[in-house]
């Protein structure tokens, strides 16, 4: 029974988060939890799922032409260092600190969201230092992992200039590069719990198929206004798990 409804979650966020930009895996996350695995390891068999998250989603971007592939250098770079050591956080601190730390930072993110809606629409120039904020983003993705995707397309869409597809694509780009670092840290570990995670992993590659079609053919604003959504859940969400 968990695994049929882990498959179920697994479309759900997939589905959702290929349209918001990321943020909804908390709830593949919080199901985990529910069924008493520990936090670490819950963490980490939700990593393990997410690789079914980016690869429908990829193919469907680079068919749409949204990945800046000359950005994309820099933007990987700065995402495996960082993700590599927010991975290596999970087995020696607890990953309380981070969601209160993310959760404050998507609240200040949501009341700036609102007020410059043409940011999503169009290309700009970068704003100073993005790739400190960035690097940070890249941090608590490798530390929690669930919930932390939006960031790193919000930090892209607002800082480094991109419209809301592109900085969705090129996220989830270097994500799928730094999961796999990610993996190898966690499977070295021993944190993965290889049945839910192959339940979640079948979910998500259908889920993110149809979510990110539906982003795409939608458009910027259409992302723009869930990624507006899912970052109140998503620090609603953090804020409200005690485990």
């Amino acid at each position: 029974m968990h695994e049929i409804l882990l498959v179920l979650v697994g479309f759900v966020v997939a589905f959702i988060g290929t349209m918001s930009g990321g943020g909804a895996g908390l709830l593949a996350l919080s199901t985990l939890l529910a069924f008493g695995m520990p936090i670490n390891q819950a963490i980490s068999t939700n990593k393990f799922g997410d690789l079914g998250f980016f690869l429908p989603a990829l193919r469907n971007f680079s068919r749409a032409k949204q990945i800046k592939k000359k950005y994309l250098p820099a933007i990987i770079a700065i995402n495996i260092c960082g993700v590599a050591i927010g991975t290596l956080a999970i087995t020696h601190i607890h990953s309380d600190i981070f969601r209160k730390i993310i959760a404050a930072i998507l609240v200040i993110v949501i009341i700036s969201s609102l007020t410059k809606r043409n940011y999503a629409n169009t290309e700009r120039p970068p704003r100073r230092f993005w790739q400190v904020a960035y690097f940070f983003t890249s941090v608590s993705s490798g530390a929690l992992g669930a919930g932390t995707g939006i960031l790193s397309t919000i930090t892209l869409m607002y800082l480094r200039g991109l419209t809301a597809l592109q900085a969705m694509a090129n996220s989830f780009y270097a994500n799928a590069v730094g999961s796999f670092i990610s993996l190898g840290i966690l499977i070295f570990a021993n944190l993965i719990n290889y049945r839910y995670g192959l339940c979640l992993l079948a979910g998500n590659i259908v889920g993110a198929h149809f979510g990110s079609k539906l982003a795409i053919k939608k458009g910027n604003n259409f992302v723009r206004i869930m990624t507006i959504v899912l970052a109140i859940a998503v620090a609603l969400q953090l804020l409200l798990i005690r485990k």
